[in-house]
């Protein structure tokens, strides 16, 4: 089992590189766009892999929250139940 500290630190590696590798698909996105004139066939490979890493990372946080993510629809659901009666 994880212990708090780890899973903060872990959490906060995992949301560094969603932010790093979000940024890198953006620009490169971005560039790669003909409007500017900058249609660059190098930044391909770059675009590709931080996508790659964005969405891993993005599945690994999902499964690292899933039981928040339970716990928070449950409520929610139980809560519109209450609301309605």
């Amino acid at each position: 089992m994880i212990n708090i500290i780890d899973k903060c630190k872990l959490n906060f590696f995992i949301d560094l590189g969603l932010l790093i590798s979000g940024i890198a698909v953006g620009i490169t996105g971005i560039l790669k766009l003909k409007i500017f004139g900058m249609h660059i066939m190098a930044l391909n490979p770059i675009h590709g892999f931080a996508g790659i890493v964005f969405v891993a990372l993005a599945l690994l946080h999902i499964i690292l929250h899933l039981n928040w993510l339970k716990c928070t629809a449950k409520q929610m659901l139980t809560s519109k139940k209450k609301k309605i009666k």
